[in-house]
């Protein structure tokens, strides 16, 4: 017997909960520490079954194995995946069939492709996603818990400050894996020598890094959302006409737009993540173009909060006109609940979710229906849509 099959029973005689914004990769990592495991290896063994499945911080596979070793106490994969990984960043930018794919590929082991469907390779960002912690953070979660953590909103690509704090966020040079040895790291762990703080003139642009923030806090808030990308452009074009943006046949005067956004972001490329803002300064405008003109919807999420932060103060403001540019665009396809409705599937949806049987996101699912198009015939149908709590995390074995 190796020593994973031989501690597995006594390791998972307790659990952690979930903290307050907690990562799956930050619960395991408190795990291996408290279980007094020596191997990191051991560890993973014991959660995931699999020697170096939770060293991907980011997209953690095996979770279908995690949820049957933890009795489905932290929740179940569809949960484990789109509310503690990195899923849910750029799940509003996909194809829902393509989230769900690699909700699947999440399950398993097969997750070799799930960055290059997702299309980071290519964005100009790149697919690694380092660990960021926020120094204040650190010290009172060490005077609260007597433990740091990993906190899911400061792993988004598109945050580089903590809205609670105002600080910038330090990035992590090290690594889970050191001369081929595996290793667990939480923020109070890593060497004074492996942080890597941002250029102290970024503080000048902690308005717009926080807006970026809270954009974040959004989408992590929002229930599950697909965001169309004819509706999601013609909401940029609102956007972009309440700032006086847009000719009088609706062309964007795209000079304006963008002199107006190199004197908000420009001072963002001294953010490796952020390189991508000097396409802007070329002849094509960049993704800046890219996004107003053509409805791209497979760009990296980053360039869409860039655009969002540029047009909308909020993100309620950017929700409220979107889901108006939704309404406008199915409406003529919609025919009034007072009167016989001619697709079956509006009964359907109604009875599913009044009755709790489903949430809204599965019933759509179920029905091959649109998210907004199915929120907007429950909104129709006067029904008060309540999201379904997530699995309870307050129990332990």
């Amino acid at each position: 017997m190796n020593e994973s099959e031989g501690s597995k029973d006594e390791a998972l005689s307790f659990l952690p909960v979930f903290l307050p914004d907690e990562t799956l990769y930050s619960l395991c990592a408190r795990f291996h520490y408290m279980s007094g495991n020596r191997l990191a290896s051991t560890t993973s063994h014991q959660l995931f079954g699999v020697r170096d499945a939770a060293m991907l911080h980011d997209f953690p596979p095996n979770l279908s194995t995690f949820e049957a070793r933890t009795r489905g106490l932290l929740g179940n994969v569809a949960y484990l995946s789109q509310d503690r990984t990195l899923l849910k960043f750029y799940a509003p930018y996909q194809p829902a069939k393509r989230i769900s794919a690699g909700i699947e590929a999440l399950a398993g082991a097969g997750i070799n492709r799930l960055k290059f469907r997702l299309g980071l390779p290519s964005s100009r960002i790149g697919a690694a996603h380092p660990l960021k912690a926020c120094v204040k953070c650190i010290e009172e979660e060490i005077d609260m818990y007597g433990t740091a953590y990993w906190h899911l909103l400061h792993q988004h690509p598109a945050v580089w400050i903590c809205p609670e704090h105002g600080e910038l966020l330090m990035r992590s040079t090290g690594k889970s894996r050191t001369l081929n040895k595996l290793q667990w790291v939480l923020p109070h762990t890593v060497g004074d020598d492996e942080w890597k703080s941002l250029p102290s003139r970024l503080n000048h642009q902690a308005l717009l890094l926080t807006r970026l923030a809270k954009f974040a806090v959004g989408i992590l808030s929002s229930s599950k959302l697909e965001l169309e990308p004819h509706s999601l452009r013609q909401s940029y074009l609102r956007g972009a006409k309440a700032a006086g943006w847009l000719t009088r046949t609706g062309n964007v005067r795209f000079r304006a737009v963008r002199q107006e956004f190199l004197r908000q972001a420009a001072a963002l490329v001294d953010i490796p993540e952020f390189g991508f803002i000097e396409s802007v300064n070329g002849g094509s405008g960049g993704f800046l173009a890219k996004l107003l003109r053509n409805p791209r919807s497979h760009l990296h999420p980053a360039k869409h909060f860039l655009v969002k932060a540029l047009l909308f103060e909020d993100w309620p403001s950017f929700l409220n006109c979107y889901t108006e540019m939704v309404e406008v665009s199915y409406q003529p396809a919609m025919v009034s609940f007072s009167v016989p409705r001619a697709d079956p599937r509006v009964d359907a949806l109604l009875m599913l979710v009044a009755a709790g049987e489903k949430s809204l996101a599965q019933a759509a699912r179920d029905l091959d229906l649109p998210y907004d198009v199915a929120r907007y015939w429950l909104k129709r149908a006067g029904i008060v849509y309540v999201r379904p709590r997530p699995p309870s995390t307050s129990k332990t074995s």
